[in-house]
């Protein structure tokens, strides 16, 4: 990687960017402000839709770009634009439901850049083990019972479906079920996985990015934790994994940095940009 070049920084956020309180420490947010202010780009690489992330915008007017929806969709972010979008088609989201249903998962569905929840706002998510990301979920998305029928609307242009599960068994039996239709499920938070467009991912996110900024694919740092990330650190120039990811995402990684409750985005950047 060229150091004095101008670097797209791209970050996953659950357990990468954001500690397992949920937020930003101070020294991620003082490092990217560096960055940004370096000419680098920032880019949140995550599982969310727009919906779940504006508060984390607020906090980090530095972020330039967003690979949301696994890498659906991609804005810029001053101004606040959409730069390319693939919807889910509605045959792939009834394979989904239909691999999925039967073992009984709480079902949560993007729609238009808006995440909706398959249940009522007081209903308890404990047992779908998500209760603790409920403070995400009251601040990005609409609770939606009945939500099934209502994106399955022909003129609901769905981005992602994601299906979280009551026991391990569960979740095991329907992966199984979505790996041979042919689905390709992605690990997600608690029990749960995630369904996107045929083809898409985080690293396809990162490339179509790339393009869009005219940026060389080594010229990339990416940071993940999580099984959605494998294909991003595969991708990047660079691939950071966390010191809380697991083994094979750490196998997926050129460095491993410290994990998300200790500053582990920072120190990697000061150590792949010096300058910072």
């Amino acid at each position: 990687m060229n150091e004095h070049a101008q670097t797209l920084i791209a970050l996953d956020m659950d357990g990468t960017l954001l500690n397992s309180d949920h937020v930003v420490s101070e020294r991620n947010r003082q490092a990217l402000f560096r960055a940004a202010r370096a000419g680098h780009y920032i880019a949140l690489a995550t599982g969310r839709t727009l919906s779940e992330i504006r508060h984390t915008l607020e906090i980090l007017p530095c972020v330039t770009h967003i690979v949301g929806e696994n890498g659906a969709a991609i804005w810029s972010v001053r101004p606040m634009e959409r730069l390319h979008r693939v919807n889910l088609s509605k045959e792939r989201a009834r394979r989904v439901l239909d691999a999925v249903l039967p073992y009984g998962p709480l079902i949560q569905m993007f729609i238009g850049d808006q995440s909706f929840l398959d249940c009522a706002p007081n209903d308890d998510l404990t047992p779908f083990h998500i209760e603790e990301f409920r403070p995400v979920f009251e601040e990005g998305s609409i609770f939606h019972p009945g939500l099934i029928e209502y994106g399955m609307r022909e003129d609901a242009p769905l981005g992602k479906i994601n299906a979280y599960f009551r026991t391990p068994q569960q979740r095991d039996l329907a992966w199984a079920a979505a790996t041979n239709a042919a689905l390709e499920p992605a690990k997600s938070i608690g029990l749960g996985a995630e369904f996107s467009p045929d083809g898409i991912s985080k690293g396809r996110g990162l490339m179509a990015l790339c393009e869009i900024l005219r940026l060389p694919l080594s010229q990339t740092i990416a940071f993940g934790d999580g099984g959605n990330d494998l294909d991003l650190l595969s991708t990047a120039g660079i691939g950071v994994a966390m010191g809380n990811a697991s083994d094979e995402v750490k196998a997926h990684a050129d460095q491993i940095t410290e994990d998300c409750d200790h500053d582990g985005v920072a120190n990697a950047l000061n150590r792949l940009i010096p300058e910072l």
